[in-house]
């Protein structure tokens, strides 16, 4: 790894206006060895500004106070405040309002980029992308990344970036370093009377889709960048693309306040001790209670014990041939998938 300002002085009499003003002495950014492009070029290409394998998940306001808010959730996506995750739908919008404590200087263009990432770090150097059904509705045959050094996703309705940013100026980028997509805006000054920069996204794949994310949870990292890729705020969300974000919302709330605090609904309450004698009353006395056994009542009992049985057995045989099915159906995805990948395709 070397700094920028070592791969400047490398290249062959670099244009001053390469930099649009920008004091490159100053940069302190740190890019691959083997990066050898034109950086205007790069810019274009949404590939310039390099993303770490291993990205930090630690919120940093930086020198700017950066901070991310939300408005109310609507029918489409809610807010849990005790998991701080967000729970939407896929393709539904959420606005995202980002501030800075002072205004950013204008002599210099900055960037917000959305990263998303898994959040288990057992997963954290996998890229996250979209699965296999999804992308093949956009480019069924996988022409976007058929080259290993190059990102042709905008060609094909941006197919292997899950989350996207609503605005006519945003930037996709893909590392090929990483394997990572992320989608950058820039950064205007806010409108008069708003201290806000209102960023609406939207997500393209579900996090439960197989061949994809899985149902592996996510984060997405929000960056404030410069124009020369230096990051002076991070911001850190939770999110489940989901199809019923209210239920989802619920369940694991609840899960997480059973772990949390003990499944306190649904322990007994300790009884009095004459709750406990009343009960054992009631027990002695149907004990003394005696249903005389008759050969037609036995009869009953084994016949409905047989019919029981057989239901049984025909649903476990139902739900085995589901299984198997839904098996199938995952190795024809795959086998699918690996034929649309080969080089003869």
């Amino acid at each position: 790894m070397k700094k920028l300002n070592s791969i400047i002085d490398k290249m062959a009499s670099p244009n001053e206006d390469m930099f649009g003003g920008f004091d490159i002495n100053s940069m302190d950014y740190v890019l691959p060895d083997d990066i050898n492009a034109d950086i205007n070029t790069d810019i274009l290409d949404g590939n310039f500004f390099y993303v770490s394998n291993i990205p930090t998940k630690e919120e940093y306001p930086g020198p700017f106070n950066f901070t991310l808010t939300m408005d109310a959730g609507g029918q489409k996506w809610v807010y849990s405040q005790p998991l701080q995750q967000v729970f939407i739908g896929m393709n539904k919008v959420l606005v995202l309002n980002f501030r800075t404590e002072m205004q950013l200087p204008l002599d210099e263009q900055y960037y917000i980029r959305a990263l998303p990432v898994y959040s288990n770090n057992e997963h954290i150097n996998i890229p996250v992308c979209r699965c296999t059904f999804h992308a093949f509705e956009d480019d069924p045959q996988s022409q976007a990344h058929h080259s290993p050094d190059k990102c042709r996703c905008e060609e094909f309705n941006n197919v292997g970036h899950v989350v996207r940013a609503e605005c006519r100026d945003a930037i996709y980028c893909f590392d090929q370093h990483s394997g990572r997509h992320s989608v950058m805006t820039p950064v205007n000054r806010p409108q008069p009377g708003s201290d806000k920069i209102a960023i609406p996204y939207s997500f393209a794949c579900k996090t439960s889709c197989p061949g994809g994310m899985q149902r592996r949870a996510i984060h997405l990292i929000f960056t404030l960048e410069t124009s020369g890729g230096s990051v002076v705020g991070r911001r850190i969300l939770g999110i489940k693309i989901c199809s019923c974000p209210k239920r989802d919302k619920e369940r694991q709330e609840k899960d997480y306040y059973a772990d949390k605090f003990g499944d306190a609904q649904h322990k007994k309450r300790p009884q009095s001790s004459d709750e406990q004698q009343s009960k054992k009353i009631k027990i002695e006395h149907l004990e003394l209670i005696q249903v005389p056994k008759t050969p037609a009542a036995d009869g009953d009992v084994k016949r409905e014990i047989k019919d029981f049985k057989k239901m049984f057995d025909e649903y476990s045989n139902d739900l085995n041939n589901l299984i198997a099915k839904h098996s199938k159906m995952l190795q024809k995805m795959k086998r699918i998938d690996e034929l649309l990948r080969s080089p003869s395709f």
